[in-house]
């Protein structure tokens, strides 16, 4: 398309009235490529060539050097979108964590048999800051369009130097092929930069655990670089950057950023990127590498180093664009646009944070794209509101709209629409502003004889333009229709459509000392609550996706809250499931018919800890009917259980396997063969008138049992003392045992009194609760505690409360002696009772000893003297006016 001059456009698009006029950029192609002082250019240094001429690249296997590691090569674009490829790193094909990555990509081919190789290379620049080159390769290609997709986390050695020097800025950085031989950096063509992107992530989009994402976005983890999405970028990349060779070529690949600004990096970074061989298919193998580089200053040194530098953010506005997991075109949200007719697409948005623009980008695929228009303003102020720009009925957010088919006879027509609405807008709110407009750009480029456009940087131009946050803003894209091959790939074949972008990049100044990098993923639809992405940038949230996954891109308003409804919906309906089936498993009361012994238990009317006399002798009322559900189920298990007994059993019943060990036989014991009538009482036979005789021995074997039996009641009387006397002494130990802990416990508590009025540290002694000391002091009960207590060794490490309540009482009553002159038996001095039978008096009292009162002790500080229990006094040894400590 020829170039159009400023004041045919403006004949043909002169709008209808006027209240405020267009710029004059509005309609030509002036540039100052978007940034409004006009001050771009090219790094003033030495090119790339020249700047790693003398590079000792240290090389080793990529999949070694470089962490996260992975290549892909796809011999054909359709190969790619269908993730037919193969992997050049077999050896680390297991860390690809998506699965149409892991089944797609092979581990065989001519190509994987090339060797992989990474090196590194450092340069001083000599006024404080360094180059950081990383190049990957040796790569073959012979053109036909083929994909080389690649990706490395922590590139440069970001967290090295991070480590090092914490947050660096970022001056200066570079992203191409370049001659494997030579160095030399490859224009376009012979190599297309479809996209590389450097993004906040711990790892790249190919090794990324969605199940990790899952994670951080539902869990609470918040790891937010973790899954960083790769449309936040702190460096990018694209095929339509190559500039003309009047304006620095290739070189325009080695970015400089505005006057006075870098990029901060300040986390973890992760590198991916696909590049093309767009020459035709069978061209001369061609052997290069693909190569970045920062050129870096650590942030606390800058000043010091005379850079004078404000951080710059980077906030990245995507278009409405498919998503289709099958189909890897889709994953960078492309749209169709069609080749065969005119068409145009728009979107709208807020902005997300208060900044002053810098410089401002435009992302797009030439080969069918014209101009776009970015106004800072709304829809309904553009006129653009209404049903005519909206998507029709049955079309995606993500369709490019034909002028036709919304009533506009053509684009010119939608664009004189727009730019009349702009002028004769006469509202309340801030008029809309032109705040930049880009233009196609080519060069043609001829193979076998034919020519063909290869994009070229946009000429764009751009106001300046102080942001507020939530400022809307609305983009306008204009397309053309396609008349001739788009490259020499397909030297015969003009396609239906092909894949588009319309971004903007807006680079500003956020004012707060630091650097931001966030993306937007927008629609036609004016509310900022439906834009994609968030505050932060750093990922798609899962419902996005989800939502995006199942309308095959961006939805629409309506697509989006219907989602939003059945999703909730659904989680609604699997909690109130999970709800019931907790209700049936756990709630009393639930029961199945055949269970007569899991019956409601009936609630209980009195307090069962209250005993009244009059109750026990009232009249208890008869137990509940049964019911007859549970009436059958008695009737069922009488008829089972006379089914059971006339089951014969045989070895395979464990009892009867025993019986039969044990000597039993069938029958023997009152089986079928034996007697049913009962046994009748039947007088002695006589013997001639006279009891039968006895035999020998039989008075001798009556006597025998006799003492036999009286011998087995002596002895089962005798086992019954016993076991009463065992029983008794169970019950005295107890009681000991209870006596003794109580007694040791306010033995502790006296001590712990005692320590406090007189100003002592925490002991072991003390209870736990009170004494913030290791629980083990003492080794056993053998008097180490007691010994402790005396001085007769050093403090110990821990408390009391693992040892015997015996060695409790023993070393708490021995510690009131020792260090305050204290028997807590008697309550008075030490020298009224020695210590065993302090303990013997305190263990006996136990259930009757009164906890020591402090009025009562209030003397031992003092040095007054201390009121005993039995009502006469005793004098307070001396030694307690000065505690011993243990």
């Amino acid at each position: 398309m020829g170039r159009l001059t400023a004041a045919c456009l403006a004949a043909s698009l002169a709008p209808s009235a006027a209240k405020q006029k267009l710029p004059a950029f509005a309609f030509d192609k002036s540039t100052n490529w978007g940034q409004p002082d006009g001050q771009v250019r090219n790094w003033p240094g030495p090119n790339v060539e020249a700047l790693t001429a003398g590079c000792d690249w240290d090389y080793a296997p990529y999949a070694q050097k470089l962490k996260h590691a992975s290549i892909g090569w796809y011999p054909t674009t359709s190969q790619w979108q269908n993730f037919d490829g193969h992997d050049l790193l077999p050896e680390l094909h297991h860390l690809y964590a998506t699965p149409r990555f892991a089944k797609g990509l092979k581990t065989d081919g001519e190509h994987d048999k090339t060797d992989q190789l990474a090196g590194h290379c450092e340069i001083d620049v000599g006024d404080g800051s360094r180059w950081v080159f990383q190049r990957v390769g040796v790569w073959e290609s012979d053109g036909g369009y083929d994909w080389w997709q690649f990706g490395w986390a922590d590139p440069f050695g970001l967290d090295a130097l991070r480590a090092a020097h914490g947050p660096v800025y970022v001056l200066n950085h570079f992203t191409g092929g370049v001659d494997a031989d030579s160095g030399e950096v490859l224009g376009f063509p012979p190599i297309h930069v479809h996209h590389v992107h450097l993004s906040p992530a711990k790892t790249t989009p190919m090794r990324r655990k969605w199940a990790d994402c899952i994670r951080e976005e539902y869990l609470g983890h918040r790891d937010a670089d973790r899954c960083g999405h790769q449309f936040t970028v702190l460096m990018e990349q694209h095929g339509d950057y190559a500039c003309r060779e009047s304006e620095g070529g290739s070189n325009c690949y080695l970015e400089q950023l505005p006057d006075g600004y870098a990029k901060v990096a300040d986390g973890p970074y992760a590198l991916n990127g696909e590049l093309n061989d767009v020459r035709p298919k069978g061209s001369p193998i061609l052997r290069w590498y693909y190569q970045a580089a920062i050129r870096y200053v650590p942030v606390e040194d800058a000043a010091r180093l005379g850079f004078d530098l404000r951080p710059l953010s980077f906030y990245y506005i995507w278009s409405p664009g498919r998503l289709y997991l099958n189909d890897q075109s889709t994953m960078v949200n492309t749209f169709q646009t069609p080749t065969t007719h005119d068409t145009f697409v728009w979107y709208t948005g807020r902005t997300l944070s208060a900044s002053t623009m810098v410089r401002m980008k435009m992302h797009v695929h030439n080969t069918v794209f014209r101009e776009s228009y970015f106004f800072a303003g709304t829809p309904k102020q553009l006129e653009m509101d209404g049903p005519e720009f909206l998507p029709k009925a049955g079309d995606t957010t993500y369709d490019c709209m034909r002028p036709e088919e919304h009533g506009f006879a053509d684009n010119d027509a939608v664009k004189r629409h727009v730019f009349d609405a702009y002028e004769a807008y006469d509202g309340p709110e801030p008029a809309p502003r032109l705040i930049c407009r880009g233009s196609t750009d080519y060069e043609e480029v001829a193979f076998d004889g034919v020519d063909y456009p290869f994009d070229r940087r946009a000429p764009t131009w751009c106001e300046p333009w102080e942001i507020k946050k939530g400022d809307p803003y609305v983009v306008l894209g204009i397309n053309h229709a396609l008349t001739r091959p788009p490259g020499p790939h397909l030297p015969d074949t003009i396609p239906d459509w092909l894949p588009g972008h319309l971004h903007w990049f807006i680079l500003s100044d956020t004012h707060d000392d630091t650097s931001h990098y966030r993306f937007s993923m927008l629609t036609q639809y004016e509310d900022e609550g439906w834009q994609f992405g968030n505050a932060d940038g750093t990922s798609l949230t899962l419902f996005n996706v989800l939502t995006m996954v199942l309308y095959g891109g961006t939805p629409n308003r309506a697509q989006e809250t219907r989602t939003r409804r059945v999703l909730s919906a659904l989680f609604l309906a699997v909690l109130v499931v999970l709800l019931a089936a907790l209700a049936a498993l756990y709630l009393p009361g639930r029961d199945s018919d055949g269970d007569d012994d899991d019956a409601p238990a009936p609630a209980p009317t009195t307090d069962y800890m209250t005993y009244a006399p009059e109750e026990a002798r009232r009249p208890r009322a008869p137990p509940p009917a049964e019911p007859c559900a549970k009436a059958g189920a008695r009737e069922r298990e009488a008829e089972a259980r006379g089914r059971g007994l006339e089951t014969p059993l045989d070895d395979s019943n464990k009892g009867f396997r025993m019986l039969r060990a044990m000597g039993y036989r069938a029958g023997a014991l009152g089986g079928r063969g034996g007697i049913e009538a009962p046994v009748v009482p039947a007088a002695l036979a006589r013997h001639g008138g006279a009891p039968r005789p006895r035999g020998l021995g039989a008075d001798a074997a009556r006597d025998r049992a006799r003492r036999a039996v009286a011998d087995a009641r002596l002895q089962a009387a005798a086992a019954l003392e016993r076991r009463a006397a065992a029983f008794h002494g169970g019950v005295a130990d107890r009681t000991l045992r209870r006596a003794t802990e109580a007694a040791a416990g306010r033995a502790r508590g006296a001590a712990r009194d005692l320590d406090e009025r007189a100003g002592l540290p925490p002991s072991p002694i003390w209870p736990a609760e009170v004494a913030d000391v290791p629980s083990r002091a003492f080794a056993d009960a053998s008097g180490a505690a007691y010994a402790a207590a005396l001085g007769d060794a050093p403090e110990p490490p821990g408390g009391l409360d693992g040892e015997p309540p015996e060695v409790q009482l023993r070393a708490a009553a021995a510690y009131l002696r020792s260090a305050h002159g204290y028997c807590l038996a008697t309550g008075g001095a030490a020298s009224d009772m020695d210590l065993e039978a302090e303990l013997a008096r305190l263990v006996d009292d136990g259930d009757r000893l009164k906890r020591v009162d402090l009025g009562r002790l209030a003397g031992l500080c003092s040095g007054q003297p201390f009121p005993v229990a039995n009502d006469h006094e005793a004098p307070m040894p001396a030694h307690s006016r000065a505690p011993q400590p243990i």
